[in-house]
């Protein structure tokens, strides 16, 4: 199984890392003399342990290429989703909290999957109480214009 991601939350070379450590891990158990074996043994470990990543990365994707669409449109992205919304809150609250800030950057790193991290006690309830309120927060960057502006060098 090839996993191939782009590079918009540049995990790629964190998941690519990941499937490397298997493949060691699966020469080590398996050997090369059953290619079969062997084959079989990484598909099953991609699968379980690598892919997971990739669908999340590609989740992800699909839903900011869906909301800039829809702000393109001059409309709100506002699917029916929750993790899409728990993702975004999570965002939101890493800016408030130690402890969120923790978690995000746990999952941001490739080290530990967000229902993982979100399963830690409190730390979900922490997330909808900080950041529950996302869409009713500044952006944590310049506005359309002030970037046009930035661009132009006024």
């Amino acid at each position: 199984m090839e996993i191939r991601a782009n590079p918009t939350v540049g995990r790629g070379a964190s998941i690519g890392m990941l499937q490397a450590v298997l493949l060691r891990d699966t020469i080590a158990a398996t050997g090369l003399d059953d290619p079969w074996e062997f084959a079989c043994s990484f598909h099953h470990a991609t699968a379980e342990l690598v892919e997971p990543w990739y669908r999340d990365t590609l989740a992800a994707d699909r839903h900011r290429l869906a909301e800039i669409d829809a702000l393109i449109g001059g409309g709100e992205y506002r699917p029916r989703d929750p993790g899409w919304e728990i993702s975004q809150a999570f965002r939101a609250a890493a800016f408030k909290d130690p402890g969120c800030l923790r978690g995000f950057v746990r999952v941001a790193m490739v080290l530990s999957r967000a229902a993982d991290v979100a399963a830690r006690p409190g730390l979900l309830d922490k997330v909808i109480a900080l950041g529950g309120e996302w869409r009713d927060e500044p952006v944590p960057a310049p506005s359309r214009a002030g970037l046009l502006s930035i661009v132009a060098g006024d």
